[in-house]
Formats: C-alpha cells, structure tokens, sequence
C-alpha cells in the first residue's frame, strides 16, 4: 500500500473517531477507499488505542470493522447469489468476527433495513439474508455454535418483518421450517429446549404445507420432524422414536427413489437411525430393518456421486452390524470394523475433524469387542482410536462428546485382560469419574445410569482396596443404574443390571437376594422372548446371552437348599426353541380341544396386539401393552393348567408323569464344576457334585477328543477305548452307579448338557468290565431335556406297520441296498425310494411319506458345525435334505426315524446354550418321538448289522411302548 493511500485511510479514521454518530453516512462517502487494506489499518490502529488505554475509541472502530465486514458480506451474497464458492472465502478470511457481536449486528441491521424497506426490494433482502444464514449454519470452519446463534438470529429478524404470518404465509412457512432445522443442531442453550422448538418450528410449517397443496415441502418436513424426534430428550424415549419412525413413512408417500431418488436416500437414512436406536418391538428385527434401510440409500449416494453421504451411511452400517444379532457375531464386527474404515477413507482429520472423530470413537468401539484377531491388538487399535478422538473432542470443545470417550476408554480398560489387571481396573474407574464430571443425573440420565452400572461391575471386580467395601461400593452404583434402567423402558439393560447385582449379592454370600435378584431377571428374559413373534434365530441369541445368568440361577438356588428351583433354572435354559415348536405343532394333542382352541385365539391375539405396537404412533401404546400383559397371563395361566414348559416348567408336574422302572440321569455344567442330578418318580437328588478340576479335566479331553476326531480318525478310533475310560473316571461313574436307586432300575434315560450331548456315555467302561448299557435291562436312551420327554410322553403313536426307507441313493454304499431290503420284510407294508430315484423332489411330493410309521435312511450326511442348520442327509444327485428342511416336514404317524448314516446325531459342541441343534432335533420337532443316529463316522457293514439287529428286535417287542426303542438298541449292541 502505497504511503498516499495509507495517509487517506488514516484520515478517514480520524473523521470516524471525530464524528461517531455520523459514521454509516462517513462510510458510504467514502466508499472508494473502504478495502481489505482499510479494515488491516483499521486493526493496527484499534491495538495502538488499546496500549493508549483509549478502550472507548478502539471499542468503537472495532463495531466499525464489523459493519464493514457485514457490508461486504451482504453486497457479496447479493452479486453471488450466496455461492458459497465466493462466500467461504470471505467468512475464512474474517472467522474472528464470527462472534456473538456479529450475530447481534446481523439482526440489529436486518430489523432495521426490512422495517424501511417495502414491495420487491424487502422481499429481495428477506431471501438475501435467509440464504445467507443457511450458509452460515453449514459453514464448516469457525465455531459452530456461535454461527449457528448468528443463523437463528439473522432468520428470526426475516419472521419478525418481511415473512410474518399475516404478511407472507410461503415465506413464514420455510423460515419456520429453516429455523426449526437451525434449532435442532443448535449448541448453545439448553439441548431439550432446543428440539422443543424445532419440533414446534417443523409443526408449524405443516399449517401450511399440507400433503394435498405442496406434498413434498409437505415431506421434506416429515423427514426434518423424524431427525428430530429420534433425537428428543422430553417425552418418552420409547414414544419419541415411533413418532420419528411414523413421521419417516409419511415423507416416503412421496418420496420414492423413482421420483426424488436424493430425499428417499435422506428418508432411508433417518429411518434406518431411527431403527437403530428404537426401543419397542425386537432389537434384532430393528437392526435388521436399520441395515436395509442404509443399504437402499446407497443406491442413490454413491463414494463416486456422494462421497460425504456415502461416508454417513458407511458409519451408520458400522453401528447396525456392531450391534446386530442376526448372523455370526465375529463376522459381523469384522462387517462393522470394515464399515468405519472405509468410512475414513472420506472423513479425514483436516477437512471434517468432527466426522473423523466421531468415526475413530465408533472404530474404537468394534476393536474393543473384536473376537478375531489377537487380542492385546485389538486392545491397543481400540485405545489408539480412542485416544485418536480426544484430539478434536476435548472437554472444553465438545465436553458431551469427550465424556462418551472416557465412558468407553472405561470399557475398554474394564473389560480387558492386558497388561496389569489391577491397573486396568484402575484406569477404569478414572475414566468413568471423568465422565460423571459431563453425564449428571440431572442432565444426561442414561449415560449416568450406564455408568452406575460399569462402576458397580469395576468395582465388583476390583483387585485394590478392601474386596468387601468394593462389593458393597458396587451393589451400591448398580441399584442406582435400576432407578433408570426399568424392566419397561430399558429390558435388556434391566436385565443385565439385575444379573451383576446378584453376581455381587452371591459374592457377599447374601444368596438370598442374589436368588430375587436372578429370578426378576429371567421373568423379564422370558418377557423378551414372548416378543419375538418368528424369529427363532434371534430366541437362539438370547439364550446364548443369557445362558449364564440361568447358570448362575441354579449355582444360587442350589446354596439355599431349592433344589427344585435348580432343576427348573436348568431346564428353562434348555432346549426351548425346540420344546416350543413342538408344543405350537402339537397343541391339538397335547391339550383338550376346547383349551387347544382357546389357547391358539389367545396367541392369536397377542401377536395382533404385538404387531399394534410395532406399528402404532404410540398414541395409545400404555393401553395396548397392559392389554398384552392381561392376555399373556390369561395365555400362561390356562397353559400351565394343562402342561407347564417353557418358563413354566414345573418339576412336580414333570415328575408326576414318570414310571416307577425309569430313572433320569441329568447333567449339568457350570462355569466350576458339574453336576448330576438323580430323577425318579419319588426323588430328586444331587447326586455328584465335581471339584473345579473335574471341570478343568473334562473340558480338556473333550477339546482333545474332538480334535483327534477331526484330524486323525484313524488314530482316533484306536485310541477310543482308552478315551472313553478316562471319560468315565473324570464323570465318577461307577461310584453313581453304585447309588441304590439306579442299580434297581431297569431303564436309565440320559439327559446331556451342552457337549455332553455328542459323546457316547451309555458306552462308557466300567470297572468291572463292563460298559454302562450293561447294567439296565430296558435300556438306556437319550433325550434333551425333560420338557422334551414330557412333550414326547403326549404323543400317541401305536402303529408299527408302515415302513419309508431311502435306499442308497449315492450308490456308493456297498451293504446298503442290502440293509433295506432286509428291513423291508419287517414291514407289511414298504414304501422305497431307491437310488437315483431318491431325489430331493421325489422325496418331497411322495404323500407316502407322511402316513409312515416308521422312516429309515440309509445314506451318506454331513454336519455343518458352523451353520448346523444346513446339516443334510445326502439324496441323489448329490441333493441334500437340510436339518432347516427337516424342521418343515410334517411326519405325524412316525413313530421311529433311523438315519444310518455318519454323523447324524452331532450337535454343535460349541453351543453354550445347549439347544441341541442337529438333525435329531429336526425329526423330533417333525413328529417322531424316538430317533436313532450315530455320533461319528460309521462303518458301513457295522451299521447294516446293527440296523438289521435292530429291527428284529423291535418286531420281537410289538406292540411298541415307551422305551422299547431304546431297549431294542441296547440289546442290538450287546
């Protein structure tokens, strides 16, 4: 700058400073030298008053660079029709002004110009300064709080005059709908308050835009209304999200991806969060409807097209498959860890810090609960996002979000096995003291609640300081989580709360409590699983999730001497998908008629009911759920009338219907010993109680058993023999044999738990030299559960006459063909499909099979033990009938199921919840009551000989009774 220029600039400023009432009208003269260099000398001379303590003076040329800045600001936006190409440029170039003095100045001087000005010129300047607060309030760079404060002022000065109701109904509908936006991303002021008003914002917009006049100003408020909701702190949590869901599918009646590809995307988005985060109904279902909804918006948001909504939809994946229950738990964090780094790959720390930090914070979550991978890895990659986050969400900047951080930081150090577990432990406890300094009761009841309840668990196990006062510090933190975590509003949280309270009541010997504590938390369990209308893989996810929170329920019921509470605990965790296909399949067997009809009106009913909530608006939600409660108690109460299962199960009831030969041998594993329970019709008796080292020893030969199994079969059946009496010293059984009750009966039934179930334990050497089946006359058989056996006790099947065999179908199997056709002269009547002709199709369009009495397989299987369900009997072609197959037949008059083929009576050893998935449980579910398989790969001559055996023993016992099944195969293998 020249020294000329520099000498007028100086004397305009001594004109302002002279005459400061009359600066605009100084300004406007001399507008020729009002440039970036006027406003630089400006600055220069505001600091040199400053020194001169001249505060009035520099206070004052300082508004003055303000209205020169709003100035430039205007006239720019005015000439650019707020590009924000040119507008950015000139907000980075003056961020210190973007201030709360600003803001004031904006609608000091938007009052004043639109209350002077009239006609097109207002109308003009009222658009002006509404566009340019839109860009303000997306402008990326500055403090965010403080330009969307300058947005809502700029934008309440344009309702105030130019678009009031009464003077312009359009333009008052879309600032108020633009407001309504400004306040829901609002930072300063209270947050509720804030949603209040943009939800009263949007609603008003509604008086007007109507779905008749202007339909899609009509949904694009919709969608605004849903953001907004799902995010509301008043009201109901549970309430709010349905309204956000309702609001998303009235915007798409008129947003579909053929006509407004880019806002059906927007909708899908916001209806996939709501999903995401909805309470009511099932969780697994809304994470699935969340999925779908993200993966439709990305056939219009493309990384190519749009990489930033691209990226969102990419973060909003990463959650739905964090938490998803569908599927395998590895593979959908490693769906997750996937999701959050191709996120990344838009959202980078420079351009979007605030995007990139929320996404290292989510990416930190996915390594803390990663199952592949080494875990002191996934340790550190979870704590380095974490901290990688605290770079931009600090506690003075984003002080909500940095306590989230140390909420999960406290997780993170909580749950892990590195390092020093008592540092560790230690860490945690900070970590969650920091973010109480953020989440009060007051203000963020949830995450304090949440926090109560990861306190009560750190101190439950913590190493340092006194074990009883850190017991009686976190029963303290987790009966102030239960104040919010309600068995209505939060279930599964109630749930997992009650469960760590009673673990800490066990662990200070107040068993009694511990036992209330556990009993509370499987009612609201079984609550859940009434829920879930069809999905039994999701029931299969609670009961892995829940198996040891009925562990722990027996573990405490057997300390207080309820040794039929023990049973029971042990039995509602078992079986159950299966037990309640059987009974929903059988109810017209199983109850009178009268109660079977009623009862299917009442199911009937609740599912109506259920389906109400899950679609309704929630306006009428508290009358629809106690109606659904007074039905499942009328349901429950009439059922168990008649046959008690399920969370019903009644020991007594079960007991009632056993003879006085059978004696029921039930196991059952906890996380430190095993134990065997002795079932009669008179008694019930613990009667083997292992040490730790039992457990320790048992889980051991198992794992070597299966691993030998796997990859050294031949090897592995050598060595079988001597396995198997190890087996038998490590379970105790001679001296239970020797207990009076089982030595004087004649049949033994076999209840296994969790792998127990795939091993032969009526093969298991004595030391006498005998093996178990030896020593009962009637026979030893096998059943999952007693709620299966009571189901299967119902059944009537009394005809034995009718026989359904495949034959061979791969051909490969030399005495097979051999097999059937002896089988067939057991039989009056002989119903084959042989060889090739044993096809899938053929199989399934044959009626024949349905009036069979008795079904034999004679062919070759596979059990899947990743995906049990698609275990299969080999048909020809090498077509496959599937287990899920199986669980779809209908084979009302079997009476017995041989499947002589390898493997087919394996479940997956791996299930903690012991719901004994396999084909076995298929054909039970399917109709038969007794069911004849093998546990390894069989030899095929051995099988033919052992089948045929079989048979000839089973004509010899007709008619047939219970048990005659397993009494024939007893003496078949003699």
């Amino acid at each position: 700058m020249d020294d000329q220029r520099l000498e007028s600039h100086l004397n305009l400023i001594d004109r302002l400073l002279e005459r400061p009432s009359d600066y605009l009208e100084i300004l406007r003269n001399s507008s020729s030298l009002i440039d970036e260099s006027f406003v630089v000398t400006l600055k220069r001379m505001i600091k040199v008053l400053e020194r001169k303590s001249e505060h009035d003076a520099a206070a004052f040329l300082n508004s003055v660079t303000y209205r020169i800045f709003l100035s430039h600001l205007i006239q720019t936006g005015y000439e650019s029709n707020i590009s924000a190409q040119v507008i950015y440029p000139l907000l980075e170039a003056n961020l210190d002004r973007l201030d709360n003095n600003f803001a004031q100045l904006l609608e000091d001087w938007a009052l004043q110009a639109l209350s002077t000005l009239e006609g097109v010129e207002a109308l003009k300047i009222a658009v002006l300064i509404g566009n340019l607060c839109i860009q303000l309030a997306e402008y990326p760079q500055g403090n965010q709080a403080t330009n969307l404060e300058i947005a809502i002022k700029g934008c309440k000065a344009v309702l105030m005059t130019v678009f009031a109701r009464d003077k312009h109904l359009q333009g008052w509908a879309l600032n108020q709908s633009t407001l309504g936006n400004f306040y829901e991303k609002r930072v300063c002021g209270d947050r509720a308050e804030n949603l209040e008003m943009a939800i009263a914002c949007h609603n008003n917009s509604l008086e007007v835009w109507t779905y008749e006049s202007l339909p899609e100003s009509w949904a694009l408020t919709q969608n605004n209304l849903a953001n907004t909701y799902r995010q509301r702190i008043k009201g109901e949590r549970a309430e709010n999200i349905e309204q956000a869901i309702q609001h998303c599918r009235y915007s798409l009646r008129v947003y579909t991806y053929e006509s407004h590809p880019e806002y059906w995307a927007d909708t899908q988005i916001n209806l996939g969060n709501a999903y995401l985060c909805r309470i009511l109904s099932d969780r697994a279902e809304n994470l699935e409807q969340a999925i779908i909804c993200y993966q439709n918006a990305l056939q219009a948001y493309t990384y190519d097209t749009h990489p930033e909504h691209w990226a969102s939809i990419q973060s909003n994946l990463g959650s739905a498959y964090l938490y998803r229950f569908h599927g395998k738990r590895s593979e959908n964090l490693e769906k997750s860890i996937s999701c959050y780094e191709e996120a990344l790959k838009v959202r980078i720390l420079d351009e979007f810090p605030y995007l990139w930090a929320e996404t290292q914070n989510s990416l930190g979550e996915a390594y803390r609960i990663r199952i592949k991978g080494v875990w002191i890895e996934n340790f550190i990659q979870a704590i380095a996002s974490y901290e990688s986050a605290l770079k931009v969400w600090t506690f003075d900047a984003f002080p909500e979000q940095w306590a989230m951080i140390q909420l999960n930081l406290g997780e993170t150090y909580r749950t892990s096995r590195a390092r020093s577990l008592a540092e560790n432990f230690e860490r945690a406890i900070s970590c969650y003291d920091n973010a109480l300094r953020v989440y009060s009761r007051d203000t963020f009841i949830e995450r304090w609640a949440t926090i109560q309840n990861n306190l009560g668990a750190a101190y439950a196990e913590r190493i340092e300081g006194n074990k009883e006062k850190n017991l009686e510090q976190a029963i303290t933190y987790f009966q102030n989580a239960l104040q919010v975590h309600t068995k209505e509003l939060f279930p599964h949280y109630y749930i997992e709360t009650l469960h760590s309270l009673g673990r800490a009541y066990e662990k200070t010997k107040q068993y009694q409590n511990s036992y209330l504590a556990f009993k509370s938390a499987i009612e609201s369990i079984e609550l859940l699983r009434d829920e879930v209308l069809s999905s039994t893989d999701i029931k299969q996810k609670l009961a892995r999730d829940w198996h040891d929170l009925y562990r722990d329920a027996v573990k405490v019921s057997l300390e207080l001497g309820y040794l039929k509470k023990a049973i029971e605990y042990a039995e509602r965790s078992k079986t159950r998908d299966l037990v309640e296909l059987i009974f929903s399949r059988d109810i017209h067997i199983v109850f009178p008629q009268v109660v079977a009809t009623q009862l299917e009106r009442l199911q009937n009913r609740i599912a109506s009911i259920q389906a109400q909530i899950q679609a309704a608006s929630f306006d009428n939600s508290t009358n629809l759920a106690d109606k659904l409660q007074q039905l499942r108690r009328q349901r429950n109460q009439l059922q168990d009338r008649y046959l008690p299962i399920g969370s019903s199960f009644n020991f007594d009831s079960f007991q009632s219907t056993l003879d006085s030969h059978t004696v029921i041998r039930q196991w059952y594993i906890l996380d430190n010993c095993i134990l065997t329970f002795l079932i009669t019709q008179v008694s019930l008796r613990l009667i083997w109680h292992s040490s730790l080292e039992k457990l320790n020893e048992l889980e051991l030969w198992t794992s070597r058993y299966l691993r030998n199994y796997r990859n050294t079969k031949p090897h592995w059946k050598d060595e079988l023999a001597n396995q198997l009496g190890s087996l038998s010293t490590i379970l105790n059984l001679d001296e239970i044999l020797a207990n009076p009750e089982i030595v004087e009966c004649e049949c033994l039934t076999l209840i296994p738990h969790r792998y127990l179930h795939i091993l032969p334990l009526h093969s298991l050497p004595l030391l006498n030299g005998n093996l178990m089946l030896d020593c009962f006359e009637g026979g030893i058989g096998y059943i999952p559960s007693c709620q299966l056996l009571q189901l299967t006790q119902r059944q009537q099947h009394f005809d034995f006459k009718n026989l359904f065999a495949i034959q061979n179908p791969t051909r490969d199997l030399i005495y097979a063909d051999f097999e059937v056709e002896i089988l067939r002269s057991f039989f009056p009547i002989v119903n084959i499909l042989a060889n090739q002709e044993a096809t899938s199709l053929a199989l399934e369009a044959n009626k024949r099979l349905l009036s069979a009495h008795c079904i034999h397989f004679s062919c070759h299987a596979e059990f899947n033990p990743e995906f049990p369900l698609s275990s299969a009997l080999i048909l020809a072609n090498k077509e496959y009938l599937t287990l899920r197959e199986v669980f779809e037949m209908r084979l009302s008059q079997c009476r017995l199921i041989t499947l002589s083929a390898c493997e087919t009576g394996m479940t997956d050893p791996t299930c903690i919840s012991d719901e004994y998935i396999g084909l076995p449980s298929g054909f039970h579910y399917a109709g038969a009551p007794a069911i004849v398989s093998s546990l390894w790969a069989v030899n095929d001559l051995s099988t033919t000989l052992l089948i045929v055996k079989l048979y000839e023993t089973l004509g010899s016992l007709l008619p047939l009774n219970a048990g005659d099944v397993a009494l024939a195969l007893s003496k078949s293998q003699i």
